[in-house]
């Protein structure tokens, strides 16, 4: 894997991945959610999404990012398929992606794993 630590004043760009990112959020464990009560706050691994030009002319207050989940983890959900699974065709490669009716996907509401 190639990457880089770019030190702490360097701006952020699409790519980027943090580390203990604070996310704010609705809880969705009810079937109602509450607008306005106070959004929860979690830390999480995430990359950033938005793009690197808007990033860099300053065009946006807000970034957006995704969550980053361990392969692991999605393997053994039925999301990704390991390198070395037998028929994967990917020959220890690296994962790919399973996209079926069967895959059980994130278990919360939001698209939020957490």
């Amino acid at each position: 894997m190639i990457f880089e630590t770019p030190a702490i004043e360097d701006p952020l760009s699409q790519g980027d991945i943090l580390d203990a990112c604070p996310i704010f959020g609705f809880e969705t464990s009810g079937t109602d959610v509450d607008l306005n009560a106070a959004p929860a706050r979690w830390q999480e691994r995430v990359i950033v999404l938005t793009q690197a030009c808007d990033l860099a002319q300053a065009k946006t207050t807000k970034v957006l990012v995704a969550l980053l989940h361990p392969a692991q983890l999605l393997v053994e959900r039925g999301i990704l398929k390991s390198p070395n699974h037998p028929g994967s065709g990917a020959q220890g490669t690296g994962f790919r992606l399973v996209f079926s009716a069967g895959s059980p996907g994130p278990h919360c509401a939001s698209g939020i794993d957490h």
